[in-house]
């Protein structure tokens, strides 16, 4: 069987990722990956950062395909979830009217975890409050970064463990809307992370599977 160096979930600067467009596509080509998949929570902005990449013709012209989507943050019914949606039409009406709900959501979650985080005594500063809540997409990422820049000791993912797990998710947003908009914008629909439904939404094995099986009749 003919290896392929792939990663189809990659996130950038456009949301909560580390580097820019462009630095993923350099470490795509430098990597050797034969399929790339950027996308990123909750909006498109990297759909035009991808399209006015110079190195994005050398890629493809080398025979690496480039992929572009969005993780979309969204519910079965009381469970969370994430969900790609790849190579769909950016300025589709039902697509920019979601993504409009889901930043509005999303500042809500962000400043409820920044007073769940000071709740436990912990120092974000109003200006920086201010700075996440301007920001597009923000997210637990950017709360825990102003953390650390304040002294509080700890990585990205284990000060997420210790202050941000398990907090209740105002997103209401219908997984079965969100199918419905990629697919009529012309995309293509993947699970993002099936056993992350599972740990997040403390459900058991059986009933893990049941949401996936769900999740495939959705489309």
């Amino acid at each position: 069987m003919r290896k392929l160096n792939v990663d189809l979930h990659i996130h950038t600067t456009c949301s909560d990722g580390e580097l820019s467009v462009e630095k993923v596509l350099e470490e795509a080509k430098r990597l050797g990956l034969k399929f790339v998949g950027i996308v990123d929570h909750d909006t498109t902005k990297q759909f035009g950062e991808v399209k006015r990449c110079a190195l994005l013709g050398e890629l493809e012209n080398s025979g690496t395909r480039v992929w572009v989507g969005t993780e979309f943050s969204c519910r079965l019914g009381e469970n969370k979830m994430h969900i790609l949606g790849y190579n769909f039409d950016p300025e589709h009406p039902k697509i920019k009217s979601l993504l409009t709900t889901m930043r509005e959501y999303r500042k809500a979650n962000a400043l409820r975890k920044i007073n769940k985080v000071r709740e436990q005594g912990l120092p974000i500063s109003k200006e920086q409050e201010e700075e996440i809540l301007k920001l597009e997409n923000p997210g637990k990422p950017h709360i825990v970064k102003a953390l650390i820049e304040n002294g509080v000791e700890g990585d990205v993912g284990s000060l997420i463990r210790s202050y941000l797990k398990d907090l209740p998710n105002l997103l209401k947003v219908d997984v079965k809307n969100v199918i419905e908009a990629v697919h009529e914008a012309g995309g293509k629909v993947v699970m993002a992370h099936p056993f992350q439904i599972e740990e997040e939404n403390h459900l058991s094995r059986t009933q893990a599977v049941r949401v996936w099986e769900e999740l495939a009749k959705l489309g």
